[in-house]
């Protein structure tokens, strides 16, 4: 839930923050394998995102969200551009 109130405030997201939200979506889908050589590969341990504040589907969700947004957009910035 902390992880969720950081990234929503500041409205942007770092490539660590990314590389955990990946790591754990592979994790919690059963990847194990992907999961580590991801986070060998992605070197998670050395950020200083706290992992244990991650909530269970966050990558889904923010995602989700994220088209959510895009499809309420879309139409806005037509009828913007119609304006001109």
């Amino acid at each position: 839930l902390e992880f969720r109130r950081v990234l929503f405030r500041s409205m942007s997201i770092t490539l660590d923050e990314i590389n955990i939200l990946v790591w754990n979506y592979l994790l919690e889908n059963g990847f194990s394998h992907t999961a580590f050589l991801f986070e060998s590969e992605s070197l998670i341990n050395s950020s200083n995102v706290q992992q244990d504040q991650i909530c269970p589907n966050s990558l889904v969700n923010i995602l989700q969200n994220s088209l959510k947004y895009m499809k309420i957009e879309k139409p806005i910035n037509h009828c913007r551009e119609n304006e001109n």
